[in-house]
């Protein structure tokens, strides 16, 4: 019977604070794939979730972003554990870029802007070498504005009224169902780390997604994020209370 209304609400988009039982049906598919057995589960997991944000968002004509503009790409990322998994998966198929990605200098989390600098992923051609398994937080940074969004990162304006409320709104609704699908999926919670010292630490470490399936600490080098406010925390606790008795 949960099939069969899942089947239902399946093909409908994501709407932040919608429809809870959208919400659920959707999650599931995401903890079923996290628990799955293919060569990266997390990847698995990711590529539906971030599938789901995208057509989920409003289209819009009037976003500046562009292939090669690359002004954001070099602000700290934070991740979730699987959404660093899904991008070592990616980057195993890029072994010209391992090298360069595992030698470079790690970020420091709360650096200056000043100290920031162009995220190890990107390609010579500025376009993103793991364009399809980037993180949600890739997915939702997207401008309208395209000097203020060019000011903001070169250091000359601290405004940043470029990116649309709605994506971000559907962003924050997507992250507490992958920190809820990490705990529904048996890993607990799940800090944020970031991004590149996370891949680095993965690809740095044998057969690392099996290992941290079966609950070994594999990012337990890689600096934290900052917390998860406790507003948050409870809204998480209560979608997995929500959809746990339906697993």
């Amino acid at each position: 019977m949960q099939a069969r209304q899942d089947a239902s609400l399946l093909p409908l988009p994501l709407r932040a604070g919608g429809n809870p039982r959208l919400m659920a049906a959707h999650l599931r598919q995401v903890v079923q794939r996290l628990k799955g057995k293919s060569a990266s589960p997390a990847r698995d997991a990711v590529t539906y979730l971030t599938a789901l944000y995208d057509r989920s968002v409003t289209p819009r004509g009037d976003l500046a972003c562009a292939k090669g503009c690359a002004f954001c790409c070099a602000q700290t990322v934070i991740v979730t554990a699987a959404e660093a998994f899904a991008v070592a998966a990616e980057m195993r198929e890029r072994q010209d870029m391992v090298a360069g990605v595992l030698a470079g200098p790690r970020r420091q989390l709360g650096e200056p802007k000043s100290a920031w600098r162009p995220c190890p992923f990107l390609g010579e051609d500025k376009a993103c070498a793991v364009y399809e398994a980037r993180p949600l937080a890739c997915h939702a940074f997207v401008s309208f504005d395209l000097q203020t969004c060019v000011d903001f990162f070169s250091g000359n304006s601290d405004r940043m009224n470029f990116t649309p409320g709605d994506r971000q709104q559907l962003l924050y609704a997507s992250r507490m169902m992958l920190h809820a699908a990490h705990q529904l999926a048996g890993h607990g919670p799940q800090p944020g780390h970031e991004l590149g010292s996370a891949v680095a630490a993965i690809l740095k470490t044998p057969d690392a997604e099996a290992r941290w399936r079966k609950g070994e600490n594999i990012l337990k080098e890689v600096p934290l994020g900052p917390p998860i406010p406790a507003a948050v925390t409870q809204e998480i606790a209560r979608i997995v209370e929500f959809v746990r008795p339906t697993l």
